[in-house]
Formats: C-alpha cells, structure tokens, sequence
C-alpha cells in the first residue's frame, strides 16, 4: 500500500496521467524487451516530430489569409511522418492483442490514453485526408460549401483528443527524441538510435518532396484568398468551367443545343398549325 508522504509526492501529472512522468521510455518497463522499447522509442521520436508540426499548423489558422502556403505544405510534410507513427504504433499493438508474452509483459498504456486512441487515429487521418483532397480539388465552390467546413470541424474535434494525448506523452517522448537525435560525447550512438533518426530522416525528407510538387494548389489557394471576396474560397478570376470536366460539359452544351433545336421546331409547328 501506498504510505501517504508518498502520495504527497506525486505530481499532479503523475497522479492524473502516470505515463506524463515517466521521463525514459527504456524505463517505463524495466522488463521490456529490446525490440519493444525501440517500436516505443521510434513512436517517440515520430509522435514529437508530428506535435511540433500540428503546432504550426495550429498557428497558422488565426492567420490563414496570409499563410496558407504554410499551412497546406506542413500539413503535407505531416503525411509522411504520419504513416511512420502508426507504423511504429500498430506493430507493438498487432504484438499485444497477437497474444505475444513480451508485448503483454511490457504493459499497455494508461487505459483512458486506450480508450481515445482509435478516436485520435480516425480523426487524425480524417483531418489530413480532407486537408489533402481540399489541396488536390483546388478552391471551388464544393471546397467552399463542404470540403472545407468538413475538415474545419474535424479539425476542432482533432485538437482536443490531440492536446490530451500530447500532455500525457510529451514529456517523455521529448525526452527520448532529444536522447537520439543529440550526438553523445562520451560514447557512439547506438545502432538501433541511428536506424531510427536515419528512417526518420528519410521519411522528413519524403515529405518535404511531396510539398514541394503542390506549388500549383499552392498558388490557387494563395490566389483565392488574396481575391477580393477575401477568405471565401469560391470566389476566384478564372471561369468556374475549369473546374467541370470536360467531357461533361461537352454532353451538357449538346444537350443544350437539343432542347433549343426541338423548341424552335414545337414553335414552328405551332405557328403552321394556327
């Protein structure tokens, strides 16, 4: 049993959320295997990597006039680094609920961190799968009308299963990210630290390159903003036809075409009748 000068040691953190305190991720299962607490590290690594870029994009909503093109290429470079945290994420949840011994030795996180996580993951993808297709789809009247609002309100949601997940992780995941990425004096890195800032880097770079190919959007949105409906999206100088495919609009003319030919024939044949 606890004694109670104990319990008045405790944080609040540690008292609330345990995992906030633990400042080492090798640490939080003494028993742990090696391969579990290098999933645990990576996730790590990636999980401060993602904070850090949700916390530009955050900051760039307030003044999402003048940066939109901060906004769209880090919520880019996000995509990448996402896949890599679920990747890391899934292989030690697959471990546990595979029945593997050293999985369940190693212990899961605290249980109402469980209970949000499908949540966080769904609505994490679902923000930067509609922020994605809003980039491809370009600032058109169904951007304006769905897309957008669409990923305005997820995005509310998203922030706040986020900020509680980042209090209760970010303590220690910072701890271990600034442990691999800080080259030691005394000793060399150890190669399953090198693997993971080299795949992390790797993965970075692939987002920064995906950015990078979106100029195009980019520049639409840039140009939808600065337009003189303001922050309205769906006022834009080119003519919406752009928007239609072409083929569509080829039927639709034709169509056209059709019913005014059998209109002014109806009217002919009214005029001759009478």
């Amino acid at each position: 049993m606890m004694r109670p000068e104990d319990m008045l040691s405790e944080s609040l953190f540690e008292s609330l959320i345990p995992q906030a305190e633990q400042r080492e991720l090798d640490t939080e299962r003494k028993r742990a295997d090696a391969s579990i607490i290098n999933l645990s590290r990576g996730s790590a690594l990636f999980g401060t990597a993602l904070a850090v870029v949700f916390l530009i994009e955050v900051l760039t909503v307030p003044i999402m006039s003048h940066a939109v093109a901060w906004h769209i290429g880090v919520g880019l470079v996000a995509v990448p680094l996402l896949v890599g945290k679920l990747t890391y994420s899934s292989l030690r949840f697959i471990g546990f609920y595979r029945g593997d011994e050293r999985y369940r030795r190693a212990g899961v996180p605290w249980f109402p961190l469980r209970v949000l996580a499908p949540f966080l993951i769904v609505t994490t993808v679902l923000v930067i799968g509609s922020g994605v297709e809003l980039d491809v789809a370009g600032p058109t009247s169904f951007s304006a009308t769905f897309l957008a609002p669409a990923h305005f309100l997820l995005s509310v949601v998203w922030f706040l299963l986020m900020a509680f997940h980042v209090v209760a992780y970010f303590n220690r995941a910072a701890r271990s990210t600034i442990k691999d990425v800080t080259v030691r004096l005394t000793k060399s890195r150890p190669t399953s630290s090198r693997l993971r800032v080299t795949i992390f880097l790797v993965t970075l770079t692939i987002g920064i390159v995906l950015a990078t190919q979106f100029q195009e959007p980019i520049r639409r949105w840039e140009h939808a903003f600065s337009s003189p409906g303001g922050t309205n999206p769906s006022e834009l100088t080119h003519p919406p036809k752009q928007y239609y495919n072409p083929s569509s609009l080829k039927r639709g003319l034709e169509r056209e075409k059709l019913h005014q030919e059998l209109g002014l024939r109806l009217r002919k044949k009214s005029t001759s009748s009478g």
